[in-house]
């Protein structure tokens, strides 16, 4: 299975911690995202938007729960390429993160974050033509 890689940049992150000792926390953020290594190279630059909500348990232990989507075009030498006239690559992804707050009653918290989710790529060529051909790239399976 290809691996995506995305490095997402200009990240307007906002998080709301409410007063001190609050347990709740939520977070959203978007941007744009920039596809690197052999992912780059098929496609376009895109949007991303996130958005999440953490509850902690204790001074030390919480969870955070994160959404995400990230939206790309298709380049057009990959679209020659295969035939086709325009197509875009989806990227949803839900995740729950343990986390652990190494210094909480510092004026600098520091903690680890960790865990893992679901993360769903959708691929689509749109804007279908008449036509006959026969396309493969191993980008797309």
């Amino acid at each position: 299975m290809n691996r995506l890689v995305i490095i997402s940049s200009l990240f307007l992150t906002a998080a709301a911690f409410g007063q001190e000792g609050s347990p709740i926390a939520f977070s959203i953020g978007g941007g744009f995202t920039q596809p690197v290594g052999n992912t780059g190279r098929h496609l376009d630059d895109g949007w991303n938007v996130n958005g999440g909500i953490g509850f902690k348990f204790t001074p030390m232990v919480g969870v955070m729960a994160d959404l995400g989507f990230n939206n790309f075009g298709i380049n057009s030498a990959t679209l020659t390429n295969v035939g086709f006239p325009d197509g875009t690559v989806r990227v949803f992804s839900a995740t729950l993160d343990p986390i652990v707050h190494v210094t909480p009653h510092s004026p600098v918290d520091v903690y680890l974050i960790g865990g893992g989710g679901l993360y769903h790529r959708t691929q689509e060529f749109t804007q279908p033509t008449v036509v006959d051909t026969v396309g493969f790239d191993p980008f797309f399976g």
